[in-house]
């Protein structure tokens, strides 16, 4: 598909989520539910004001996050060598974002790190269909 359209398809839906959320002023606010596993009490604080940051900040670049509760697993993974070296939404009952983590990154490493907001801009669009994931990537690109 050509690039030009698939940016107007974008603006398109995004027109449509900004007007239906000022028009029905729905504002959701996802209940959190953070798991961690593998980390120090030092690590696990420092985890948690990511998170936090992260949410913070996407909610602030879109709107606040379109469900009522949220679980995000953080686990470690070892010998990483960057900040978060994979990541992914499950779609489940309740959704949550999983996230491997290096535990010794220091919290600028995490706010630096691209993939927590990534992750939780796909949870703004629904699942797509094979064919349309490009949407949904591209979404969580930008």
């Amino acid at each position: 598909m050509n690039p030009t359209i698939n940016n107007l398809y974008l603006r398109l839906y995004l027109f449509i989520l900004g007007t239906s959320t000022f028009f029905t002023g729905c504002a959701f606010a996802a209940q959190l539910d953070i798991k961690q596993r593998g980390l120090s009490e030092q690590q696990a604080q420092t985890v948690n004001l990511w998170i936090t940051h992260g949410i913070d900040a996407v909610e602030q670049t879109l709107s606040p996050i379109p469900m009522d509760s949220l679980t995000i697993e953080v686990v470690r993974k070892r010998y990483a060598k960057e900040p978060v070296p994979y990541a992914q939404v499950d779609r489940g009952s309740p959704t949550k974002v999983k996230l491997q983590v290096n535990a010794n990154a220091s919290l600028e490493d995490f706010v630096n790190d691209w993939t927590l907001y990534h992750e939780l801009s796909h949870l703004y669009l629904p699942y797509l269909d094979t064919p349309s994931f490009w949407l949904n990537e591209g979404f969580a690109y930008t």
